[in-house]
């Protein structure tokens, strides 16, 4: 269960270190980042959806840090 949530964790730094030039490596929420437009944030979330095979749900967007890696992490977990 480890290696999961490992690959799951790398997946995601990998894609937002595609669109983000300056990432906090230990638990980013990428809701609060000031680079990112409502457009970046709707791409990011996308491509998340496509590289993990899952759909985030309206109830997923209302979790508390929902934009932190942990929670993305947990979201996904859950969806797999």
């Amino acid at each position: 269960m480890k290696s999961k949530k490992i690959d799951i964790k790398k997946k995601l730094f990998s894609i937002l270190k595609k669109k983000i030039k300056k990432i906090d490596e230990v638990n980013p929420d990428i809701t609060k980042i000031e680079d990112l437009d409502s457009i970046d944030l709707l791409n990011i979330l996308s491509e998340i959806e496509k590289k993990f095979k899952i759909k985030f749900s309206n109830k997923d967007y209302l979790k508390k840090n929902f934009g932190t890696i942990s929670v993305l992490e947990t979201i996904i977990k859950s969806k797999l």
